[in-house]
């Protein structure tokens, strides 16, 4: 069928997004009254609340998901990372930041680097090696 097929309203916008479990999650955003820290996955037939929600509420936050983690950097005036084991079900606040708070930003892993473009232009990258090894230590980091 080549028609796109329009599903139910999610509980929230502004929102980040990952495959968890090959099921879409979109995590984080705003609701009509606050800014939320749950996740809300896709089920195929609703939007189901699956995982633990955030340390921190986000809105428009970025995300990248590999290697079992779903990582969470920034969103509206936030400059912390967390990172969700998806296996343990577990979230883990980074002692990582970003170089400044971001918002409605985009992530991508290729090859060897994490990289962040911000609607602004602002664009930076991190050695993804790096990264992982620094996600829960006190280290300082460049961006």
């Amino acid at each position: 069928n080549n028609k796109w097929s329009t599903l139910p309203r999610p509980p929230h916008s502004y929102n980040g997004a990952a495959i968890i479990g090959n099921q879409f999650t979109l995590i984080g955003g705003q609701d009509t009254h606050r800014t939320t820290n749950d996740l809300v996955t896709w089920t195929g037939k609703e939007w189901k609340v699956l995982y633990p929600p955030m340390h921190t509420a986000r809105t428009r936050p970025g995300v990248l998901a590999f290697e079992g983690l779903v990582i969470v950097f920034g969103g509206s005036g936030v400059d912390t990372i967390e990172f969700l084991d998806v296996n343990k079900r577990i979230w883990i606040q980074s002692n990582m930041k970003l170089p400044r708070p971001l918002f409605n930003h985009h992530m991508a892993l290729c090859g060897e680097y994490i990289y962040i473009y911000h609607w602004d232009g602002y664009f930076c990258r991190m050695n993804k090696k790096n990264f992982m090894a620094s996600l829960t230590t006190n280290d300082e980091h460049n961006w």
